[in-house]
């Protein structure tokens, strides 16, 4: 199984198990920094793992 080196709102969500709108607010918060390309945005996979630790 290949893994991403991005995610979407969405499926960051699905990885995390938890809701978008939870997502939303840890952007919010400053906890996630979103990348955006073109109206979409994106998070790196390396913000993702040093926030879980």
């Amino acid at each position: 199984m290949e893994t991403k080196s991005i995610l979407s709102q969405q499926e960051l969500a699905e990885y995390l198990t938890c809701s978008r709108q939870h997502i939303i607010n840890l952007q919010k918060q400053g906890v996630l920094k979103p990348k955006k390309l073109g109206k979409r945005t994106y998070y790196l996979l390396e913000d993702i793992i040093e926030y879980l630790k």
